[in-house]
């Protein structure tokens, strides 16, 4: 993830609320070699919204107060000029309520000494615990990136790349299987939360949900937790499972269970008139889920324009859903760009009831096929500026 995307990211912080002191951190750093500079953290607040603040390096030191539901996931930037979350400049640790204290040298920030956190403590325990099984991991990674730039001269190296890519996937599980087996032994620990939440993009909707059910009451509220149910409660289809953990409250779980189709949702374009899908029925629905904020959804703009100039007619519908929750940041947005379609929102972000029942979890631009009965063909389309993508509406034109 960049810098600028993270930015975003964590733009959303709480401003004059009463401050819960059972929640409240107090981060003090001290950076051997530096000065005078700027330094940057992400995490996310006591009620799981995005938060970030930047400090300055004043004698090597810097300080951060703040928030955190129980224990979240934190990346400190030591570098502001670097844009990659994998950079070695980027401190990621695990931030409890109290007081936290970081040091490292400057240059150095893999090496950093984190104190004052409980679940930092026990997951710096556990890495070492399964070192062997990482050191191998990491050696098939730097194998598999320095054959993959020897492919630009060298296409004979291709059959060794996938071996080291096969080999790089096989370690990858087998640290997975070792995590889920720890959170299956230590379910009442925070750092099972945090744990199956660093594997769910590599797991099954099923192995999450199992898992996430292994969780004890108690870490279920963490932050942690929270990410884990927030990306796996719209991919999920189980009744049972989103009744007993529901992500936005019992009458949202109750509606969402309720809806058959796509045609069943309504929503709100910019005047505040309500939209009810069911107009559509009878035709394809091509739906785009974007944002004000989202730098690549602005950009296929004028790629869809064309798309719904080819192709809008009676049989083939075209709509775009904002996950903004700024109203006048959204309206700005569509009169900037001359959105001259139909444009709705429910204004709550990725928690509305049209983007969690079209499977829209946190990556945007994306789209999304409807039939003609309102039941989802492909729920990640091809992008308006590829010929996949014309190639599937010719077949429905």
């Amino acid at each position: 993830m960049h810098l600028f995307i993270l930015l975003l990211f964590f733009s959303q912080i709480s401003k004059g609320q009463t401050v819960n002191t059972k929640s409240q951190f107090k981060l003090s750093g001290f950076v051997t070699g530096k000065d005078n500079d700027k330094i940057f953290l992400g995490y996310q607040d006591e009620n799981n919204i995005g938060a970030g603040d930047t400090a300055v390096i004043k004698n090597g030191k810097f300080e951060f107060i703040g928030t955190v539901n129980i224990v979240c996931d934190a990346y400190l930037w030591t570098d502001l000029n670097n844009k990659n979350m994998s950079d070695q400049s980027v401190i990621r640790f695990l931030l409890e309520p109290g007081n936290i204290s970081i040091s490292y040298k400057e240059g150095l920030a893999t090496e950093a000494v984190i104190k004052g956190s409980k679940t930092q403590k026990e997951w710096e325990e556990w890495e070492k615990e399964k070192s062997e099984l990482i050191i191998t991991k990491t050696k098939y990674k730097k194998s598999a990136d320095s054959i993959y730039l020897l492919l630009k001269n060298d296409s004979t190296q291709l059959n060794k790349l996938r071996a080291l890519v096969n080999q790089l996937n096989s370690a990858g599980v087998t640290i997975r299987n070792a995590d889920m087996n720890y959170l299956s032994l230590h379910n009442s620990s925070d750092l099972s939360g945090f744990l199956l939440s660093m594997h769910k993009r590599y797991m099954s909707v099923d192995s999450i949900e199992h898992y996430y059910e292994l969780l004890s009451k108690e870490v279920k509220k963490s932050n942690v937790s929270y990410s884990v149910l927030n990306y796996v409660y719209p991919l999920s289809n189980n009744i049972a499972f989103r009744k007993a953990n529901p992500l936005n409250g019992i009458e949202f779980n109750e509606k969402l269970a309720s809806i058959q189709s796509v045609y069943e949702l309504s929503s709100f374009d910019s005047s505040g008139n309500n939209i009810d899908f069911k107009r559509f029925h009878g035709s394809y629905l091509f739906i785009d889920f974007w944002a004000s904020w989202c730098a690549p959804c602005i950009k296929e703009m004028p790629d869809l324009k064309k798309i719904i100039k080819k192709y809008q007619g009676d049989a083939i519908q075209f709509i775009s859903v904002s996950i903004d929750t700024d109203g006048q940041k959204w309206k700005k947005a569509i009169h900037k760009n001359n959105l001259n379609w139909l444009q709705v929102s429910e204004l709550n972000g990725f928690h509305g009831l049209v983007p969690t029942y079209c499977k829209i979890i946190l990556g945007i631009p994306q789209y999304v096929l409807v039939d003609k009965n309102g039941t989802i063909i492909n729920s990640n389309a091809p992008r308006p500026g590829t010929s996949e993508l014309v190639t599937l509406l010719d077949t429905l034109h």
